[in-house]
């Protein structure tokens, strides 16, 4: 039975690296598109620091690396469209036919998830391993190798994390018919406590009163 189970997993799994590799294009754009804001980044924080060596702990090239180190998660963590999806099937009625049939439907998305993932890491290497020729030098003199097991670990968290925020937000759909006015609010708060605009610990006052 578990070697069955575990043969089920790796057919959804595939299955998912099929239909992810059928949009590969979609994939290829994306990631090529995804470094269009780190290019505002470098322009907006260079002009942040004329003149300053230091801003909230972070030196210009410690902030440069930041936000590189930011696209780099996002583009292994973040789903795509998993919760419009899981709302899709609630309102097509396709979740039910599911439900009868012995797959879990949380692992079923989860191993969709995982292989769209593992698709979008995949077309993210060659242009990331181009890009570092560019940008690698922002890392010099950080101890990111030191912390490249925690810093693995922390994005494996994060990836779970953010598959069932994307799940629990589809299952929203079981009580309302729209759910994207929810997803933008929620991700829209996300992007920003998520650091993507600023460092979380480059608000003093925040973490002041977090800690009490």
């Amino acid at each position: 039975m578990p070697t069955a189970s575990l043969r089920l997993q790796a057919q959804i799994f595939n299955l998912g690296m099929q239909s992810n590799l059928i949009y590969r294009w979609n994939f290829l754009l994306r990631v090529l598109v995804s470094f269009v804001p780190l290019l505002g980044s470098v322009f907006l924080w260079n002009a942040v620091f004329s003149g300053k060596h230091a801003f909230a702990g972070y030196t210009f090239t410690s902030m440069v690396a930041y936000f590189i180190t930011l696209i780099l998660v996002d583009a292994l963590t973040v789903a795509t469209e998993d919760d419009f999806q899981i709302a899709e099937d609630i309102r097509e009625g396709r979740i039910s036919m599911m439900l009868l049939k012995p797959v879990d439907y949380r692992l079923y998305r989860f191993h969709l998830y995982a292989a769209a993932r593992v698709v979008h890491a995949a077309f993210a290497a060659v242009p990331l391993a181009l890009a570092m020729i560019w940008i690698g030098h922002y890392f010099t003199g950080l101890p990111w190798l030191e912390n490249l097991p925690l810093a693995l670990l922390a994005t494996l968290g994060a990836a779970i994390i953010q598959f069932f925020l994307g799940f629990t937000l589809g299952l929203i759909a079981f009580w309302i018919l729209d759910i994207g006015s929810i997803t933008f609010i929620f991700y829209s708060f996300e992007f920003l406590l998520g650091g993507h605009i600023f460092p979380v610990d480059a608000f003093p006052h925040w973490r002041t009163c977090g800690r009490q």
